[in-house]
């Protein structure tokens, strides 16, 4: 190609801000307009980490997307192409709001390194959601129905470098037994038409840490190849909290593909059971939907049957 005295690389702007918040269902268009380049540029638009999205449109360097869903989200790349100089880009952080997963955490008395809720003792509940963007979450908390009235007593910490980012801490201080009640903590957008997302946590005697067993007989589980396998472990305590399932004796994610398995009853069904599976599996609390303590674990060994014959079957167990 050759280069004129007026050729000129391409140029962008664009109509609204490197990043832009919207609500979902809202129709969305992003002006990508050319401010210099000869021969005439070339417009391109992409979406990272996925293709455009099937409810958008390009023309003339104006994208619109109609309905925009939370899946929607992402950069948006603008870019400008004439073969001369560099490509000019210009990037928009596409936010659709979403908040998702609530979950709380009791956490004991960490100075006196408490695993037990004690009247006299410090005491601090925490409220967290999945939420984009994070850090416009607004979060409220109330007792038995009321907005808690905060004192020297009863104090809200926003950001617990002890915690996940932008998440609420009320923490009781010199617990008492009128402290006792319903907690309950509401995550909310603010003006934004995003429903709201809450949480209840009850604090009383009752309220006692997790302990965790696999069932008598339970400990050793032995099944053919190809079929299906049930593991347990039964967890006390109020709350109860979720049971997070892991293997030991591998350096091998869980047959789902994932490092770890949440399960709300303390079940892990296993489907098509093959050789590889088999093994020693691990049990334990979390540390979220109940208390914020040392989880509790166990130990479930798998052991998978391969006949190769029907006089000598083999066992595959963990070695």
């Amino acid at each position: 190609m050759q280069l004129l005295s007026e050729s000129a690389p391409p140029s962008l702007k664009l109509s609204v801000n490197e990043t832009l918040v919207v609500n979902p269902g809202d129709n969305v268009t992003i002006q990508c307009s050319l401010t210099g380049g000869d021969p005439l540029p070339q417009v391109i638009w992409s979406h990272s980490p996925s293709p455009m999205p099937p409810n958008s449109l390009v023309q003339k360097g104006k994208l619109t997307i109609w309905g925009i869903r939370v899946e929607d989200s992402g950069y948006y790349n603008c870019t400008a192409i004439n073969n001369v100089g560099n490509p000019a880009k210009k990037t928009v952080n596409l936010l659709v709001r979403s908040m998702r997963n609530a979950t709380f955490q009791i956490t004991p008395d960490v100075i006196k390194e408490s695993e037990t809720i004690q009247l006299g003792q410090d005491l601090k509940l925490s409220c967290h959601v999945d939420a984009v963007p994070q850090e416009k979450v607004f979060y409220f908390w109330y007792k038995n129905g009321k907005l808690v009235k905060l004192s020297d007593r009863l104090v809200v910490i926003r950001n617990d470098p002890e915690l996940p980012p932008v998440t609420s801490s009320l923490e009781i201080i010199d617990l008492r037994f009128t402290d006792y009640g319903t907690y309950l903590c509401v995550a909310s957008f603010q003006g934004a038409p995003i429903p709201d997302l809450s949480i209840e946590v009850n604090i009383s005697s009752e309220t006692v840490p997790p302990t965790i067993m696999v069932p008598k007989g339970q400990s050793a589980v032995t099944v053919r190849e190809g079929s299906r396998a049930e593991l347990q472990c039964e967890v006390r305590g109020k709350p109860k909290p979720p049971i997070i399932w892991s293997r030991v004796d591998k350096e091998a994610p869980m047959p789902s593909g994932a490092m770890t398995v949440e399960t709300g009853d303390g079940k892990l069904h296993l489907e098509s059971v093959t050789r590889e599976m088999s093994g020693t599996y691990k049990c334990q609390t979390a540390r979220y939907n109940g208390f914020n303590i040392r989880p509790r674990e166990a130990l479930v060994q798998l052991n998978v049957q391969c006949e190769y014959s029907h006089r000598f079957p083999l066992l595959f167990a963990a070695m």
